[in-house]
C-alpha cells in the first residue's frame, strides 16, 4: 500500500500563513516518516514546484519520497501517483475535490488534521 500526502494542505492545518516556509515542509516530512516508520507502507509526500522553484525531488534519510510537481499541480501529480497505483492507496488531504478526483481510482481519504493529530502524539 502506499499513502500520498498533500504536502501543503497539511502543513495549512498546522502552519497557517507560513504553510509553504521550509520549516513547514520539514515538519510534514518528518510526520511523513514517522508514518512510515510506524506502518511499513510506502510513503509520498506531494509539494507544488511552483512555490520552490527548481527544487528536484528526493527520498528523505527516513525513507519517503518527496516530490515537487513539474509542469502540473501538486493536485494533479497526486491524481496521477493514484492512478497508477489504485485502490491501494490512502490519500492524506482535506482538498474535498482532490478527495473526489483520487476516489475514483479506488483510493481512500484521511484528512489532513487527523493525519497532524496522530503525528503529534
Amino acid at each position: 500500500s502506499l499513502v500520498v500526502i498533500d504536502g501543503y494542505n497539511v502543513s495549512g492545518t498546522f502552519m497557517h500563513d507560513d504553510f509553504s516556509s521550509h520549516a513547514a515542509r520539514v515538519s510534514v516530512i518528518a510526520k511523513a516518516e514517522r508514518l512510515a516508520a510506524s506502518c511499513g507502507s510506502g510513503v509520498v509526500v506531494v509539494f507544488d514546484s511552483s512555490d520552490v522553484e527548481g527544487r528536484p525531488s528526493f527520498r528523505s534519510t527516513g525513507g519517503v519520497d518527496v516530490v515537487f510537481s513539474r509542469n502540473c499541480t501538486a493536485d494533479d501529480e497526486i491524481v496521477k501517483i493514484v492512478e497508477s497505483v489504485g485502490e491501494r492507496t490512502v490519500v492524506v488531504t482535506t482538498d474535498r475535490e482532490l478527495r473526489e478526483r483520487c476516489a475514483r481510482y479506488g483510493a481512500v481519504s484521511l484528512w489532513s488534521n487527523a493525519f497532524v493529530e496522530w503525528a503529534n502524539c
